[in-house]
């Protein structure tokens, strides 16, 4: 039975591995990773907590440097499970799965391309 009490660990567990990433994340020696502003947006934990899909943006909009990014977050990901084993209490280290938060970017293009149409040519 998953209960009201149910989705208030989940978030609280999303919040906390996404909090503990972020502290993770200035101390990333990969280059992909470390010469990027990386923003950690948000976590989502599958019910079975066994996979933690991390949305992140970067500052700057060069979506080749974005997957560069992703990939370095990847490579390191033994790296971040390991910081949450340390300084989290969890009966199970989630997998890590790094995706660009695209939510942005894809709004801020709608709103250019309204932009554009409302505009008398």
């Amino acid at each position: 039975m998953h209960g009201k009490g149910q989705g208030n660990r989940k978030a609280r567990l999303e919040r906390l591995i996404r909090e503990e990433l972020a502290l993770s994340l200035p101390t990333v020696k990969d280059p992909r990773v470390s010469n990027q502003l990386v923003t950690l947006t948000q976590v989502d934990l599958t019910p079975d907590h066994k996979e933690a899909r991390v949305k992140f943006v970067l500052t700057g909009d060069d979506s080749k440097d974005a997957r560069r990014c992703g990939e370095g977050l990847t490579s390191a990901s033994g790296y971040f499970r390991r910081s949450l084993a340390k300084n989290l209490d969890l009966r199970t280290i989630p997998a890590l799965i790094f995706k660009e938060d695209k939510g942005l970017s894809n709004s801020l293009r709608v709103h250019e391309l309204l932009n554009t149409l409302s505009t008398p040519q």
